[in-house]
């Protein structure tokens, strides 16, 4: 049979536990699946701008600058959107 001391200090490493567990979920885990989310969000936006029409008349190098700045600019609203 668990005494009330044993079970008060059971409940104390429960909570340590628990809390250490939170902490790396919400700033470690949770960062790095959002900042991988927003790549992936971000590469697709940078696809999709890459095939509009307005941009078919630039040369090669300028489309590919276009697209980087576009694609950086949906990852970073990406980001501030999820909170990071």
């Amino acid at each position: 049979m668990i005494t009330q001391k044993e079970f008060a200090k059971n409940k104390w490493f429960i909570l340590v536990v628990t809390l250490i567990l939170f902490w790396f979920v919400w700033f470690q885990l949770r960062p790095s699946l959002i900042r991988q989310n927003c790549q992936k969000y971000a590469r697709e936006m940078g696809n999709n701008y890459f095939n509009l029409e307005f941009i078919q008349n630039e040369t090669a190098l300028r489309k590919s600058q276009l697209q980087q700045e576009y694609m950086d600019k949906a990852y970073d609203r990406c980001l501030h959107d999820k909170g990071l």
